[in-house]
């Protein structure tokens, strides 16, 4: 069972992963020479994290509580997610629960809203992309 001090662990290592990304990908909010390819991103907006970055980023999403107000995380109901392996490949898919065909993101959504009480993370956001990457990389 989560307890307070653990809960204020985690948010505290989930935000300190998110900060260390940020200062990674190179937004110090410095004016500097751009490289022609980054030229088209608005200053300010991040770079897309790469794939590593966004899987590890994605297992502390997946192992926070943070997620939501229920003091759960994704792997209170998917242990490890081993029940989890494999499923990505599927999507999108019909869901029984949406009662509509979902991508990956929107069926973690669903269950950040139902199982864990939490709001839906914006489908583009670096949060959603995270853990859709780490699910996706359990085989």
């Amino acid at each position: 069972m989560w307890n307070k001090s653990t809960v204020l662990l985690t948010k505290l290592a989930v935000l300190s992963l998110v900060s260390l990304l940020i200062s990674i990908s190179g937004c110090s909010g410095k004016e500097e020479a751009r490289p022609e390819a980054e030229k088209s991103r608005p200053r300010g907006e991040l770079a897309p994290l790469p794939d590593s970055l966004l899987i590890l980023a994605g297992k502390q999403l997946f192992h926070s509580p943070a997620l939501g107000s229920a003091n759960k995380s994704c792997a209170s109901c998917h242990i490890e997610g081993e029940d989890l392996k494999g499923v990505a490949d599927s999507y999108p898919k019909f869901s029984d629960l949406a009662a509509k065909e979902v991508t990956l993101i929107e069926m973690n959504n669903l269950c950040i809203e139902g199982a864990l009480k939490g709001k839906p993370l914006d489908q583009e956001s670096d949060a959603a992309r995270a853990l859709a990457a780490y699910i996706r990389s359990l085989k």
